[in-house]
């Protein structure tokens, strides 16, 4: 009897699930043992992670891994620690500190990215991690219970910083009121490096995307390149500053850090270097996709962004690839994502955007919300 095929997954975020997913429809898992590896038990909804400021129970963002590694795809919870892309071996840590060989015929990497860490020498709080979020929350509340007036800024107006400005000002001018205070009495700054929100979209979208978030109580100030929050104030633009009672940064993403240590071919900004069929340069049997992959439309030279919705369309695509490779017939490789965005402005507003046919769509309010939502479920395979 043939020996099975192993397809091995490394990673459990948004690239990873969805790679499972479209596997499965493909029916790979008939055929090959599918084993996704991650060093945590949960799927995590990062894109969410401002709740855990503004909700009390923030369970809600985590799904065990076991609703996606049915149908014959196993579970390894574990650390990669590194590959032989030679002899197609990897060396996972697992939870109870052993080391395991595992023979791969194909791998996926899909790593992720990580949030950036502001050093704290430069003071208040970076939106990194659940840990960190649940001590905003905490420290937000402290600021409100022992003053009359709350003046907040968030530092980097990423799709991160517009959705979390616009959950802490709704959650935190509610928890002002029910103290007897006004809503005004708490400001919601969100200061913007650029000259205005989300480049890549049409001016007057964006401009319209800054209106509404101004509806919601947040005040955009653009043209300010923070650098530093002490003693009350923010730092900015060669000695200029600004008063505030709170800093959270959310200042973007970056490739997993652990790519370094796994002597894979890399782009200077440590993304993995693949061609547009994700095949890693000289890495036979090795794909990737997501967050830690350099990935290029060949026909426009188009770089993908680092987005949830990205990654599902990756995932799908990748599953036709290798199956047309092992079948040994050419396929269209990657193609860029349409221009399209969704962003949440509260719980009782959403901004969707897309460009089509050189006209702009745009949908907010309830039926942004509903378009925010569903677009957070399908990233996650949430039904």
């Amino acid at each position: 009897m043939k020996k099975q095929q192993t397809i091995v997954i490394i990673g459990g975020g948004y690239a990873g699930i969805n790679a499972i997913d479209a596997l499965k429809k493909e029916k790979f898992n008939k055929d090959y043992r599918i084993v996704l590896i991650d060093k945590q038990p949960n799927h995590f909804k990062k894109v969410k992670l401002f709740k855990g400021i503004v909700d009390e129970d923030f369970s809600e963002l985590f799904i065990p891994f076991s609703n996606y590694c049915t149908d014959g795809v196993e579970f390894l919870q574990g650390e990669l620690k590194a590959v032989n892309h030679e002899k197609q071996k990897i060396e996972v840590l697992d939870v109870n500190g052993e080391m395991i060989h595992l023979h791969y015929d194909l791998m996926i990497m899909t790593l992720g990215s990580v949030i950036k860490e502001v050093n704290p020498i430069y003071g208040g709080t970076t939106l990194s991690s659940l840990q960190n979020a649940r001590k905003i929350r905490q420290d937000l509340l402290n600021e409100l219970s022992d003053k009359s007036k709350l003046r907040i800024s968030i530092i980097g107006a990423g799709i991160t910083g517009i959705e979390t400005s616009a959950e802490i000002a709704t959650w935190l001018r509610n928890e002002a009121e029910q103290k007897g205070l006004k809503a005004s009495d708490v400001e919601i700054y969100l200061l913007n490096q650029h000259d205005r929100l989300m480049l890549d979209i049409p001016e007057k979208v964006s401009r319209n995307l800054e209106k509404r978030l101004k509806n919601s109580g947040v005040t955009t100030i653009h043209h300010i390149n923070a650098h530093k929050f002490e003693n009350s104030k923010i730092y900015y633009n060669e000695g200029s500053e600004m008063a505030s009672d709170y800093c959270i940064w959310t200042v973007g993403m970056q490739p997993h850090p652990c790519l370094q240590d796994l002597g894979l071919p890399l782009m200077d900004h440590g993304k993995l270097l693949i061609d547009s069929w994700y095949r890693l340069k000289g890495c036979k049997n090795i794909y990737s996709i997501g967050d830690c992959a350099h990935i290029v439309d060949s026909s426009t030279g188009q770089v993908a962004g680092m987005t949830c919705k990205e990654a599902v369309a990756e995932a799908k695509s990748l599953a036709k690839i290798i199956k047309a490779d092992l079948a040994g017939y050419g396929i269209e490789g990657h193609k860029a994502y349409p221009s399209l965005y969704c962003i949440g402005l509260g719980p009782t507003d959403g901004f969707f955007w897309a460009q089509k046919w050189g006209m702009d769509f745009v949908l907010t309010g309830k039926l942004g919300v509903k378009m925010r939502d569903f677009t957070w479920n399908i990233a996650s395979l949430v039904n």
